[in-house]
């Protein structure tokens, strides 16, 4: 459903149907190639994304307008961040994630056997919002680069210390959780000061 309330995207056949809510009459139909696996809309309404197994597809809502995204070999459930400017993919053993073009691709996130769905949550708890401001700038240079994100991932593999990035280490409890991970990879993508938690 498109957050304004008025089209339903629906995954169907080989590609995605626009139904209009207030008549229930397809309004459109877009073919993507091999069916639809998972259907997510971006939460400020600008997009709704589509996997297929093989690639993430991008339907700009205004247009309805679909851009071919990225190939993402076993692409499936699919999640978009709370202010709609990174997507989440379950792909394999791993999560991708993307900006909100789908086009540029972080280092994926090893997460062991076939996700089978994914949600995206606001660090925000009982305990308050951790510190995300620049989370992952292990050299304190105000960028986190590929590199300080895959030290991160090592840290969470127990590969390497947490000294070694402890900026990864938001709650310093000891140790790197995949919600850090995804939080060190949103500050790379979007740069520092863009992820509040």
């Amino acid at each position: 459903m498109a957050p304004n309330g008025e089209s339903a995207y629906v995954p169907a056949g080989n590609g995605v149907s626009v139904i209009d809510v207030a008549t229930s009459n397809v309004t459109l139909d877009r073919r993507i190639g091999g069916g639809p696996r998972r259907i997510a809309a971006a939460p400020d309404g600008s997009r709704i994304y589509v996997t297929n197994g093989a690639v993430l597809f991008v339907i700009d809502t205004p247009s309805n307008v679909i851009d071919a995204g990225t190939s993402i070999d076993g692409a499936g459930a699919v999640s978009v961040s709370p202010d709609s400017r990174r997507v989440y993919v379950a792909a394999g053993g791993a999560v991708v994630v993307t900006d909100a073009t789908a086009h540029v691709v972080a280092p994926a996130i090893g997460v062991g056997m076939e996700p089978t769905s994914i949600a995206v949550a606001s660090i925000e708890g009982s305990c308050g919002t951790l510190p995300a401001a620049c989370s992952g700038d292990c050299n304190g240079d105000a960028v986190v680069t590929v590199e300080e994100v895959l030290a991160i991932v090592n840290i969470a593999l127990a590969t390497v210390p947490v000294s070694t990035c402890p900026a990864g280490d938001l709650n310093h409890d000891g140790m790197v959780t995949v919600d850090e991970i995804l939080v060190a990879t949103g500050v790379a993508l979007g740069g520092c000061g863009s992820n509040s938690g």
